[in-house]
């Protein structure tokens, strides 16, 4: 060859190197075992993982058992273990390589003795090789137990291949491990005597997650059992009352206490004071609620001025009032949705006695000794109330308060509402420097009275909950302006009268705390006009507590194309008594637990319902449907409605599928969403379905007829009734006209 045409040829060869060069998708992935380029490892030898990738930045690593030997990743042979790596990622295990581009990943996680296949793929490519396990050679020490699930008895399934890791984070040490179906494991242990963690990589459901367990490794160790124990869903234990930071249950009047106690984390606890009448320390029928009321604390948040959580540490309580009850005994009762706990505690009037009011209250038209006025609560408190004294009153009125904070500016007055808003008590607090024992107080309290009422027949349906009757308010309005004039709180017992007002108005009933605006709901739902010459005799009030929680949920979202601004929806609805309502609701990102989802809500009544979606959606997903319709029936439950509207697969372009590819997954494993590309050669019906291994579908994301060309979809790991799924490995079914396809994922939580 002349050397004209020996130029060429370096010419065509350098120009061959630079496009194969540029060409997206993986060229290369292997193993260095010890420094060296290897597919045989012994474990606790040192092994980097090396590939490069394409412009997405990530590659995806699953580990075949090759059950045959063969070295080929056979459609039979299971996947055991699943990554996604990201070049440059600083996250475990990072890489450590700086080139954009070049992946050297550190893998420190040693699977079990015998041969397997690792595959890398990106969007572009795939590549495999065939890797070897051997056991350390002399085997020196070894772990070996049985994982226990209280309620399973083995030979089980449902216990079988349960994965789990076994190891040292520092330096970075993990051996893989496995359960048979009677629950046993077996790890060999590479690394010098340390301590050792179980590190736990699936949940079982319906079992308390039994976090790390450390042990010594010097030896073969066996018998190291970990026992699973079924949830229990929360409960309350260690209820402590603590006065002056020392624990006690007598507390001096102006000593500062609390009450701490474990709970359910981010669980809620309902509180409340009795009196203990007989001073047996329970609460019995004698025993009355002193605030007539429960409060309702959150763990780890802030609900208002004093009953707090002010411990940090999800699942305790930290109570600390600022009140003080009059001398006697009382109980504290806390509870939730699954135990109750009490502390009986005494209170004693402080020594020597230097400040504080007496004197005695005068109710209009009530001539005493009544036992009307035994129901009021007096009290004394900073103007601010941050910290308040109560005093019983006699069937005299006579009341006797303590005050031991020293001199200063005090409020004091009758404890609302008792018994009744027909009583006012504008007359009976006032403020004055206290700087002494202040003796013949007179409060005295006006009767509101009417000419003229209306019985009220109060009746509701059998919810979660009995509805107090006290916790109901009839609001008077104005005619013209519609604006609030007064309201009439509900007696607790009795008949229910409420007062016809001298001039026309309208009455509507509602709730007089959150929790009965949300979740509760009267009949008749409209205003009632009145007038003093013209008013029903008795009024019909019913009450139903069927409301649902209502979400609108969409399948296939990307999160990242969600506008802050929400997505605008329409609720049209139709009461049982032929009523019309009409909200304007959006949804939000919001979250479900530890996930992400993206959901609008309201509590709504009963009647019939209709959902109108805009049909502009981000991220040019297409809605199926627009609307959904639904009914919410009187009923003796109080359940949560999901509403899932799918939406049509994304449609993509060709190049971001590989052409031998017809259905690919990343990430995968996934913990929060997954994406699936597949791709349809012939128009016509086309399903995209999830199942579990139990061949159970658990989400469609797409049944419709679709043109020719590439798609998208996203799942979110929630199953068709908008359940979340538990952690484990689940299969994506394409049927095309042409043919169907099975790609396996992983979901790890």
């Amino acid at each position: 060859m002349n050397q004209k045409g020996t130029g060429f040829l370096v010419k065509l060869t350098i120009f061959i190197a630079l496009i194969i060069s540029s060409l997206p998708g993986m060229t290369y992935f292997y193993m260095t075992v010890d420094g060296v380029e290897d597919s045989v490892q012994t474990q606790g030898q040192m092994q980097f993982l090396m590939a490069d990738c394409d412009a997405s930045g990530s590659i995806d690593v699953v580990f075949f058992a090759d059950l045959d030997s063969n070295g080929v990743a056979d459609p039979d042979d299971p996947a055991v273990f699943m990554m996604n790596f990201a070049d440059n990622e600083a996250e475990f295990p990072p890489d450590m390589d700086p080139d954009e581009g070049t992946l050297e990943i550190l893998w420190p996680l040693h699977m079990p003795p015998g041969h397997y296949v690792i595959r890398g793929s990106d969007t572009s490519d795939e590549l495999e090789f065939r890797y070897r396990v051997l056991p350390p050679d002399p085997l020196t020490m070894s772990i070996s137990g049985t994982l226990n699930f209280e309620g399973i008895t083995p030979p089980d399934p449902s216990i079988a291949n349960y994965a789990f890791i076994i190891g040292t984070m520092d330096p970075a040490l993990l051996m893989y491990a496995m359960t048979d179906e009677m629950g046993d494991y077996y790890v060999n242990w590479p690394g010098t005597a340390d301590t050792v963690s179980t590190i736990f990589l699936m949940e079982m459901p319906g079992y308390d997650f039994p976090g790390e367990h450390h042990f010594y490794v010097d030896g073969h160790v066996t018998d190291c059992d970990i026992e699973f124990t079924l949830s229990s869903g929360g409960g309350l234990s260690d209820l402590q009352m603590w006065v002056e930071g020392v624990e006690s249950t007598v507390q001096t009047q102006g000593q500062s206490y609390n009450f701490e106690m474990a709970c359910e984390e981010w669980g809620h606890v309902n509180i409340e004071f009795y009196v203990d009448e007989d001073g047996d320390g329970f609460i019995g029928a004698a025993d009355w609620n002193f605030f007539d009321m429960t409060w309702y604390v959150e763990d780890n948040n802030w609900v208002d001025d004093w009953y707090n959580d002010g411990n940090d540490t999800p699942g305790d309580l930290y109570i600390s009032s600022p009140f003080h009850f009059p001398p006697g005994s009382y109980i504290f009762r806390a509870s939730d949705d699954y135990s109750s706990e009490q502390i009986a505690f005494t209170v004693l009037a402080p020594e020597p006695l230097t400040y504080g009011v007496s004197g005695r209250v005068t109710l209009e038209g009530i001539t005493p000794p009544d036992d009307i006025l035994s129901e009021l609560i007096f009290y004394i408190a900073a103007p601010d109330r941050r910290i308040t004294y109560y005093s019983f009153v006699d069937n005299m009125g006579d009341f006797s308060c303590t005050w031991a904070d020293g001199e200063d500016f005090v409020s004091i007055g009758i404890e609302e509402p008792y018994p009744s808003d027909d009583w006012g008590f504008s007359d009976a607090t006032f403020d004055f420097y206290l700087d002494s024992l202040v003796t013949d107080l007179s409060l005295f309290i006006r009767y509101i009275a009417y000419e003229d009422s209306i019985h009220v027949i109060f009746e509701q349906d059998s919810g979660i909950w009995e509805i107090g009757r006290h916790e109901i308010i009839a609001y008077y309005i104005d005619p013209t302006s519609h604006a609030l004039i007064d309201m009439v709180l509900f007696p607790d017992s009795g008949d229910i009268y409420i007062p016809v007002r001298p001039d026309p108005c309208g009455i509507v009933f509602g709730g007089a705390c959150f929790e009965f605006e949300d979740h509760n709901f009267l009949s008749p739902f409209d205003t009632i006009w009145i007038a003093p010459d013209t008013f029903p005799d008795t009024i019909d009030l019913y009450a139903s507590q069927t409301c649902y929680h209502f979400k609108l949920k969409l399948n296939g979202f990307d999160l990242d194309s969600f506008p802050e601004d929400g997505i605008p929806y329409d609720l049209f609805g139709t009461g049982p008594e032929g009523h019309e309502y009409y909200s304007s609701v959006k949804m939000f990102i919001q979250m479900d637990g530890d996930e992400y989802i993206v959901a609008g809500g309201r509590e709504l009544c009963p009647g019939d319902w209709r959902a109108v979606l805009d049909d502009t959606l981000p991220g040019h997903f297409i809605p199926t449907v627009t609307e959904t319709t639904f009914t919410i029936p009187r009923v003796e439950t109080w359940p949560h409605l999901t509403i899932v509207i799918p939406v049509y697969p994304e449609k993509i372009d060709e190049t971001e599928l590989p052409d031998e590819v017809d259905i690919a997954l990343y990430p995968n494993p996934f913990n929060s969403a997954v994406t699936v590309d597949f791709r349809v050669e012939t128009p016509g019906e086309t399903t995209l379905e999830i199942y579990n291994v139990m061949g159970e579908r658990v989400m469609t994301l797409a049944r419709e007829h679709l043109d020719k060309g590439t798609y998208r979809s996203i799942w979110d790991g929630y199953d068709d009734r908008g359940t979340e799924v538990p952690s484990g490995v689940y299969f994506f079914r394409l049927n095309t006209p042409d043919e169907t396809k099975i790609i396996k994922g992983m979901y790890l939580k």
